[in-house]
């Protein structure tokens, strides 16, 4: 079960929202039948206040917007620096410190700590997963949080997505165009539930059936020397693939210097 919220102290005790804010802050006065109810069910939950909605409570900022980029990979892209350089000068422009925040992909402990803090106003949130842990904390602590990439479901989510759909099915005609009749993709043997990763599989196996295209997937380590190893694999296979998509421009020069090889 993750962090307990006041909504879960609220549906537990039988109050409002409201009530357990106002109990919690001491501003308003709440009957001791009531009081008594919601710390017992505060002590039951193990609920901890989040410093951050107590200093917005209190009209209170940091002016931190913090952006979160897992450390997933090494191969990371132009594009990707391109977000994060844009984010920062928008947020130098608006009078806030910009915080470039990392976690390991999959433990949240040091993204938590933050979040707990209170050090940080709003987050931005990159290499979003279809079902993202971190949303549900930063829902939970109500804070804001805006997403680069999208869950499997996005009710009441502010996002930008790119249409990398659309971006795979133009990369695939447009192969099919040439005469290729078998693609190969190299994605990254670690995307799991990787938005971004779980869209482009599904427009490359859309796009090559719909060209009668060959489809092939062949997953490498997120290093250079992971995807050129993956390259020269794919020079041993029986039937080799005429052409070859790729995640960014850092695994395409891989796969150009192993060519040159």
């Amino acid at each position: 079960m993750g962090r307990a919220t006041i909504a879960d102290i609220a549906a537990r005790a039988g109050v409002s929202k409201s009530t357990v804010s106002h109990a919690l802050s001491g501003k308003r006065p709440i009957s001791s039948a009531t009081q008594l109810r919601i710390r017992a069910v505060i002590d039951e939950l193990g609920y901890r206040p989040s410093v951050v909605a107590q200093r917005l409570a209190g009209g209170g900022h940091s002016r931190n917007i913090g952006l979160v980029f897992p450390l997933s990979t090494s191969l990371m892209a132009g594009t990707e620096a391109k977000f994060i350089v844009s984010a920062a000068n928008v947020a130098h422009t608006a009078d806030y410190a910009f915080l470039l925040l990392t976690h390991l992909e999959g433990d949240l402990a040091q993204f938590e700590r933050v979040v707990e803090s209170g050090l940080v106003d709003g987050f931005i949130l990159m290499q979003v997963h279809m079902q993202d842990r971190r949303v549900e904390l930063l829902r939970g602590e109500q804070i804001p949080f805006v997403l680069l990439g999208r869950c499997a479901t996005n009710d009441g989510l502010a996002y930008v997505d790119v249409d990398i759909e659309a971006g795979v099915a133009s990369a695939i005609d447009y192969l099919a165009g040439l005469g290729h009749r078998h693609v190969a993709y190299l994605p990254f043997i670690d995307d799991g539930d990787f938005g971004f990763a779980e869209r482009v599989l599904t427009s490359l196996h859309a796009t090559c059936a719909r060209n009668h295209l060959k489809t092939s997937v062949a997953p490498c380590r997120p290093t250079i020397d992971g995807v050129e190893a993956e390259f020269e694999e794919l020079l041993t296979w029986h039937e080799r693939p005429t052409a070859l998509l790729v995640r960014n421009v850092t695994m395409a020069e891989g796969i150009l210097r192993a060519a040159r090889r």
